[in-house]
């Protein structure tokens, strides 16, 4: 609604300011024409600093403030007395420049404006994301968490934080390098983004840990069934570089609101259960449970 108002509040001006300068230059006096045009020049010059943004605005406007100008010094020239045709041809020449001015700048300026927001968008997107295999971070995974424990307050349902851990992962670094072992990560991630559903987070916080955040639990059993899932599909072969890798992983899961208030309380709790599960060596999720303060964690049934 702003937008449209000022739109035509800057339209209104521009045109009243342009039938003005038509008027002005149709008079016989030379130098009030000559300022006229000056005055519109200087016009046009704020216009493009303060709108070039909008550049479909600040053109529309600057052709409602020159057109009736250019028309006016048109037909001046056609008839004008012969002494009077150098004062009429400057009328031109600046109204002319003052065009082609606004169509460069304008297109300098909107061009500018708009490479330092991607910029900046870039850079906001790098410092929510992983950058070796393009998951969201532990910044990014804090702020979806705050969102989605504010629609789970209001429909009462759970959100699962399961912590992931790949068992075997430093022999594939020891026996045949980092790069090979960066692969394997890239891999990792990208068999978790086709095993969860719309609306589940999975992210990196360094090293071979993942975390998913699962929304939307309404049976006990859905955090189960998705982590033996993950184990299953993260369990199958990978061939990278030529070699054929085996590895396994290990999960921890607790529950919001059940088992703590935040993110970070969430997660040591799934810490906790991660590592009975690496422990036990079972191929089974292990979720944690606060017994009456017990801070003992369950193995899944």
């Amino acid at each position: 609604m702003w937008e449209r108002r000022y739109a035509l509040g800057s339209g209104s001006f521009a045109f009243l300011l342009g039938i003005l300068g038509a008027r002005t230059l149709m008079t016989e006096d030379p130098w009030t024409s000559l300022l006229m045009t000056n005055l519109i020049f200087g016009y046009g010059s704020g216009l493009v600093a303060r709108s070039s943004v909008r550049p479909e605005l600040c053109l529309t406007c600057f052709m409602l403030a020159t057109g009736p100008s250019f028309v006016a010094v048109g037909s001046k020239l056609i008839a004008s007395d012969p002494s009077m045709l150098m004062i009429y041809l400057a009328e031109m020449l600046i109204l002319t420049t003052a065009n082609l001015a606004a169509f460069e700048i304008t297109s300098y300026g909107y061009k500018s404006v708009l490479l330092q927001l991607l910029t900046k968008r870039d850079l906001a997107t790098l410092a929510e994301q992983d950058a070796l295999t393009g998951l969201p971070n532990r910044l990014q995974l804090r702020t979806k968490f705050g969102l989605t424990a504010q629609r789970a307050e209001d429909t009462g349902e759970f959100i699962a934080i399961h912590c992931l851990d790949l068992d075997r992962f430093k022999a594939v670094n020891d026996i045949y390098g980092h790069p090979t072992g960066d692969a394997l990560l890239r891999a990792v991630s990208e068999r978790l983004l086709r095993t969860l559903r719309e609306g589940d987070i999975a992210a990196r916080l360094g090293g071979d840990e993942f975390v998913i955040m699962q929304a939307n639990i309404r049976s006990p059993y859905d955090k189960v069934e998705l982590a033996e899932r993950v184990i299953h599909v993260l369990g199958a072969p990978y061939h990278i570089a030529g070699h054929e890798i085996d590895i396994g992983v290990s999960i921890g899961i607790a529950l919001y609101p059940r088992d703590g208030q935040d993110l970070d309380q969430i997660i040591a709790h799934a810490d906790s259960a991660l590592y009975i599960a690496k422990r036990e060596r079972s191929g089974r999720p292990v979720i944690w449970k606060d017994q009456q303060g017990s801070g003992k964690a369950a193995k899944a049934a």
